[in-house]
């Protein structure tokens, strides 16, 4: 597990609003940080879109089959921190 945040192998785009991104993290169940990985589904901190890590570690648009094929807890779970994300851009924008 990293201690932090871990940097992505190169920076990649948001396929939603195109914001530069260079790092990502997790948060195991242990509470520490850890790096993500192939298939691994994560929220842009600069718009809010939902995405998943392709092979080469880069971001595509998470389809919506995908979404629906989770657990239920697991994507309220990620459905909460899109709707802080982007709650906190809103008011950013005030």
């Amino acid at each position: 597990m990293a201690a932090v945040p871990a940097d992505l192998p190169a920076p990649c785009r948001c396929p939603h609003c195109g914001a530069v991104l260079d790092g990502a993290s997790a948060v195991n169940d242990a509470g520490d940080f850890a790096a993500p990985s192939f298939g691994d589904i994560s929220v842009c901190f600069a718009c809010g879109g939902l995405v998943v890590f392709d092979t080469e570690m880069r971001l595509d648009k998470l389809a919506p089959a995908l979404l629906m094929r989770l657990g239920a807890d697991e994507r309220a779970g990620l459905l909460a921190v899109q709707r802080a994300v982007r709650l906190m851009r809103a008011e950013e924008d005030h």
